[in-house]
């Protein structure tokens, strides 16, 4: 089951406006109750933005591996945000890899536990 950040804090606060209603703050516990589980039930997504994305997804294709050429870095961030982590991992592996964008550790926390970095050792002054 996913809950998101919002869902999570919708439902926390129509726990806590019930728990207010029930403590005599009735007009004010009920709407909030009302309002935080309207949130939560809330689609993530609507019509009109499905149809849109599926649309610039049918403009835009993800290009295959084989593809000789590369998009530029405007086709590149658009096909991220339309395909995200997988776009990321055909187009540009090796950044993605080391920013940490695939769900591993970042490139700061890799440095951090080898025990030294580029800028160690050295009187480079930042």
């Amino acid at each position: 089951m996913r809950l998101a950040a919002a869902g999570v804090t919708a439902l926390a606060a129509a726990v806590l406006a019930q728990v207010a209603a029930a403590h005599g703050a009735a007009p004010t516990g009920v709407p909030v109750a009302v309002l935080a589980l309207g949130v939560l039930l809330a689609p993530v997504r609507t019509l009109a933005g499905r149809r849109l994305l599926r649309d610039l997804r049918r403009d835009h294709p993800l290009p295959g591996a084989a593809a000789g050429t590369r998009p530029g870095p405007e086709e590149a961030g658009l096909l991220t945000a339309l395909y995200g982590r997988r776009a990321l991992r055909r187009l540009l592996p090796d950044f993605a890899a080391a920013a940490g964008l695939l769900g591993g550790r970042a490139a700061r926390e890799t440095v951090a536990r080898s025990g030294g970095g580029p800028y160690e050792g050295s009187d480079a002054v930042i």
